[in-house]
């Protein structure tokens, strides 16, 4: 619930000096297992950035959102009402919430100025749209696989970026823009394999980074 993690930035940010910053997004890993459905992600996240601010703020109230519900209390203790929330976005719902009420926005998957540049747009838009005349601040995220071995850290990117491909076959993005093609063997791989199968099992997805070439 929104109300926990203010309380608890909140108390960081008293423990720090004013120092604290939420870094906030809508999640994708563990929730099947918590048995909690990921729904209207960008209303989601639109509601909590209100209740969290409004109990930053020091105010007591009552809200009936779409997905959050929160009932006539407020934080026990004061709060510093600036702290910066940033929105981690990737679909342009969520990027356009970010222009609209964010302070900063996270852009994950930014290995090349061709990927960021139409992200960029969505963020624009949402700018537009609540008639903000600056904002939010840009984080491009960059991936990044360290080793001693070059050739290991190669091969967990190869593994990162085989889930990614098979998340987004057949329609992915990025490729066309940077002059790219699929090889013909990783295409027939990712097709063979069927619906994109939500895990972090790297075992998963070994069979593709075998087939991806260097260029990708």
């Amino acid at each position: 619930h929104p109300a926990r993690t203010a309380l608890a930035i909140a108390s960081l940010d008293e423990l720090s000096g004013g120092r604290a910053v939420l870094g906030y997004g809508a999640g994708r890993v563990g929730f099947p297992q918590m048995g909690i459905a990921l729904e209207r992600p960008a209303v989601r996240l639109r509601e909590a950035v209100q209740v969290i601010r409004r109990l930053w703020a020091g105010e007591r109230f009552s809200f009936k959102g779409e997905t959050i519900t929160w009932s006539d209390a407020a934080l026990q203790f004061p709060t510093r009402a600036g702290i910066p929330i940033y929105l981690a976005a990737d679909g342009p719902h969520t990027l356009r919430l970010a222009g609209e009420v964010a302070d900063g926005v996270i852009v994950a998957h930014c290995a090349s100025p061709l990927i960021l540049r139409p992200k960029l747009t969505f963020v624009g838009q949402g700018r537009a749209k609540a008639g903000r005349s600056a904002g939010p601040e840009v984080l491009a995220r960059l991936d990044v696989s360290l080793s001693r071995d070059r050739e290991a850290a190669i091969y967990q990117g190869r593994l990162r970026l085989a889930r990614y491909l098979w998340s987004q076959y057949p329609s992915i993005g990025y490729l066309e823009p940077h002059g790219l093609a699929l090889p013909a063997e990783l295409d027939r791989l990712l097709r063979a394999a069927g619906p994109f199968v939500r895990t972090q099992d790297r075992a998963a997805f070994v069979p593709f980074a075998d087939a991806i070439p260097a260029e990708l």
